[in-house]
């Protein structure tokens, strides 16, 4: 079919020109007289570049509620957040970003395959539909779409220029899809409800934003303009918050907080020295204090994204714990602390004063359920477990030695071994409850006699000077 407007031949049933845009009829390309189109779709007017900029503006308000309020629930799961909003560097930034373009694309892809239209066309007029006049499909909007990311180089001037030098003004994106933005205006009915859905969508967006962000709840703690915020408890490191509920012990504990309103030096660095000290319910430090000092070139108006963790021994005792956090700002010369607390229930672990051998138990596996009397039909393993409290500590330090005989039936010794278990470590932590979980295991080869063996144990603190005996038995069968 051919455009009597600048004579280019199209395909046969084309309704607009490919090339200029104008409308295309049955009597130009025959030359013979015919019926006027029957469509509203033959007679439409290319849609003019301004009413397009206008539909993607309208729908970019839309993205930047959007982006507003998956920014916000980021740094409120990630971190980021700052006095007026969030960060736009780090995780949580990055994954509103993937999240918002992502949306946007499903969007733009389905509302115009779907009905040709967006919700920004929709209230100026115009719809999007192939160039031979029929509606636009879920594979031609993939392809237009898709050249957004081509066209919208330079705030859309790769668009601008293409749709300037095509004569029916199709940006790349439109070319490569056969696709043509034409007139489409609606009624004054549903353009007012086009205009309260629009607004609905934007105002909710940046009202959920808002909620989100005042949900962080103020600071924490303020010096001045220094000031700890958005402190929590997660489930683990980068995980979710932690649901209100007492701690056990064995169980490592992740918080994290933001530093907000520290100063810049005249080079833009930032001078912070942070500390934290985990305190149990008598306020003994859990561990060597944690310290950190941070030297470096930071955006104004960013937080500084802080986090700490700490594991609780088994001998942890019950109660209220506390996490002794400091911020020192050396540009300012600005210093705060804050103390979140959190609750440890456990099993009550009395006190030893002297030298103690606890819950000593023997299986057939290790880790397996515990056996009175084991039994080992030929050969085999006997595992041990047990517990030493009572012991004393020079300076954080221990020296526990654990020697091993092994008798047989006749009070024959079959096995020695006198560095059987060596504790010679350090701990900051040892409160009353404390006590050191041992382990070990005796192998019997199948050729061994028969009947019953003995295992005697001799637990000795070296800095206490004190010793303790403990006897077991097992069968070989």
């Amino acid at each position: 079919m051919f455009c009597i407007q600048c004579g280019f031949s199209n395909a046969a049933e084309a309704r607009f020109c490919a090339s200029c845009g104008a409308t295309l009829t049955p009597a130009e390309s025959s030359g013979t007289a015919a019926a006027p189109a029957e469509t509203p779709v033959a007679a439409a007017a290319i849609a003019r570049l301004g009413d397009r900029f206008l539909a993607v503006l309208l729908d970019a308000f839309l993205w930047a509620g959007v982006f507003a309020l998956t920014g916000m629930w980021s740094a409120r799961r990630w971190g980021g957040l700052t006095e007026s909003g969030f960060s736009l560097a780090g995780t949580a930034a990055w994954v509103a970003i993937t999240a918002t373009l992502l949306a946007g694309l499903l969007y733009y892809w389905v509302c115009e395959g779907l009905f040709g239209v967006t919700l920004g066309k929709a209230l100026i007029g115009i719809a999007v539909r192939r160039t031979d006049g029929t509606a636009c499909t879920m594979s031609s909007s993939l392809i237009r779409n898709l050249l957004r990311l081509v066209d919208g180089i330079g705030g859309y001037l790769v668009g601008l220029v293409a749709a300037l030098l095509s004569r029916s003004r199709q940006r790349l994106g439109d070319h490569a899809a056969r696709t043509i933005v034409v007139e489409r205006p609606v009624g004054a009915v549903v353009r007012a409800l086009l205009v309260a859905l629009w607004l609905a969508i934007v105002a909710g967006s940046l009202t959920g934003a808002y909620l989100l962000h005042r949900g962080a709840g103020p600071s924490v703690a303020e010096s001045g303009d220094l000031k700890l915020v958005n402190v929590d408890f997660l489930q683990s490191e980068d995980g979710p918050s932690r649901p209100a509920a007492p701690y056990k012990p064995g169980e490592k504990v992740y918080m994290k907080y933001d530093v907000v309103g520290f100063g810049h030096g005249g080079d833009g660095r930032i001078e912070l020295a942070l500390s934290a000290v985990a305190l149990d319910p008598d306020g003994r430090a859990l561990h060597t204090p944690w310290s950190k000092d941070l030297s470096q070139t930071i955006a104004r108006g960013r937080p500084v994204n802080g986090s700490f963790s700490v594991g609780l021994p088994l001998f942890a005792p019950a109660g209220q714990y506390r996490i002794d956090l400091r911020v020192e700002d050396k540009v300012k010369n600005l210093r705060l602390q804050y103390a979140p607390a959190f609750q440890v229930e456990s099993a009550a672990s009395p006190p030893a004063a002297v030298l103690e051998i606890r819950d000593f138990e023997m299986s057939l596996a290790q880790n397996g359920p515990p056996v009175a009397a084991p039994v080992l039909e030929g050969g085999g393993t006997v595992y041990m477990r047990w517990k030493v409290a009572g012991i004393k500590f020079e300076d954080d330090k221990m020296d526990v030695r654990v020697a091993l005989q092994v008798l047989d039936s006749a009070g024959k010794l079959v096995l020695e071994r006198p560095d059987y278990v060596t504790v010679s470590d350090t701990s900051v932590y040892h409160p009353p409850s404390f006590f050191v979980p041992m382990s070990g295991h005796v192998s019997v080869p199948s050729g061994m006699t028969k009947g019953t063996y003995t295992a005697k144990y001799q637990v000795t603190d070296n800095f206490a000077r004190s010793t303790l005996d403990n006897t077991a038995r097992f069968e070989v069968r």
